[in-house]
C-alpha cells in the first residue's frame, strides 16, 4: 500500500532499512524496533501510517506534524531525550513494521 502511495504522489523512495538518506519512516503504531531507534537516532520524521492513507486521499503530501507518532515507551523516550541532549539531534521522524521513506 505505502509503495503505491509513494509512486503515484512521488518524492520519495522506499528503503527497507532506515539510512543516511531516510527522511520519514512510518509506522502503524510505537514499537521498539531497530528501524525505529535509527530513525530517532537519525533525526526522521517518524509518522503513522495514517500519513500515507490521508495523503492519497488528498493526492499530495500533507505535513507530517499531525501524523508525527507522539506516543513512545520509557525506553524510547530516554534515547530520544539522549539524542536530543547530547546528539544536537533536532528532528523526529518514525516508523511502523519499520517501513523507512
Amino acid at each position: 500500500m505505502v509503495t503505491s502511495v509513494v509512486e503515484k504522489l512521488g518524492g520519495f523512495v522506499i528503503e527497507a532499512n532506515v539510512s543516511e538518506k531516510t527522511t520519514h519512516v512510518v509506522t502503524q503504531g510505537p514499537r521498539r524496533t531497530v528501524n525505529l531507534l535509527k530513525g530517532i537516532a537519525r533525526g526522521c520524521w517518524i509518522v503513522l501510517q495514517e500519513w500515507v492513507l490521508k495523503s492519497l486521499d488528498a493526492d499530495v503530501w500533507l505535513e507530517e506534524d499531525e501524523f508525527e507518532l507522539a506516543d513512545f515507551s520509557p525506553a524510547v523516550k530516554v534515547i530520544i531525550f539522549l539524542c536530543v541532549m547530547y546528539c544536537n539531534c533536532n528532528k523526529l521522524f518514525w516508523h511502523a513494521n519499520t517501513l523507512s521513506v
